[in-house]
């Protein structure tokens, strides 16, 4: 495992270097699917819900940053301040980009020029393990008695193989991601907002 730090950045992105495994070798090996099966491994099934939570705190935390930006005043440190038009705008906005381009957008009118680009390297990390989650969420999983152990995804005729070091790996990077949009969310809060021209 390694840390790195991308300069351009406040924010910390944990790096680890597993990855799930294509199965080259496929003679003999007999998959079987279907909408349960999942659950015949209790403990990845497990990690693939945290993995699921982790995201959808993220999302919660951004519809955050949206009402904080969009707000006229800073929020006093410890209170916690909801618009109801903010969240009714954010919450009807259903694909993750495009909520991520309408917080920009927002951003550029309220925000300082640094507040506004530690946003956009948050956005860029966000957009980049984004994939690591819709890999998971959106999968149609398998097991396979030679893997008794695993859960197995088959996409486009390849055959990739989850370990369960795969999915702690995947849930810490998820967690990491989550505190770091957390901290944003609490700066922007308290910042202060420009007049709208």
């Amino acid at each position: 495992m390694s840390k790195r730090h991308n300069a351009s950045s406040p924010f910390f992105v944990w790096e680890l270097s597993v990855m799930p495994y294509q199965i080259k070798n496929l003679v003999g090996l007999a998959a079987r699917g279907g909408l349960k099966i999942i659950l015949e491994r209790p403990k990845l099934a497990a990690l693939i819900g945290a993995i699921a939570a982790e995201w959808g705190d993220i999302d919660n935390l951004l519809a955050d940053i949206f009402n904080f930006v969009s707000l006229s005043q800073p929020i006093p440190i410890g209170a916690h301040s909801r618009s109801g038009l903010a969240h009714a705008i954010f919450d009807n906005l259903v694909a993750f980009p495009i909520r991520i381009e309408v917080i920009a957008s927002v951003m550029k009118l309220r925000m300082t020029l640094e507040i506004q680009d530690e946003f956009f390297a948050l956005a860029q990390q966000i957009r980049r393990k984004a994939g690591e989650r819709n890999d998971l969420i959106h999968a149609r999983w398998h097991i396979c008695d030679k893997y008794p152990d695993d859960l197995i995804q088959i996409e486009n005729g390849e055959w990739i193989r989850y370990t369960e070091k795969d999915l702690v790996d995947r849930l810490n990077r998820s967690a990491q991601m989550t505190l770091c949009v957390s901290d944003f969310s609490i700066k922007v809060a308290h910042a202060p907002k420009l007049d709208i021209q």
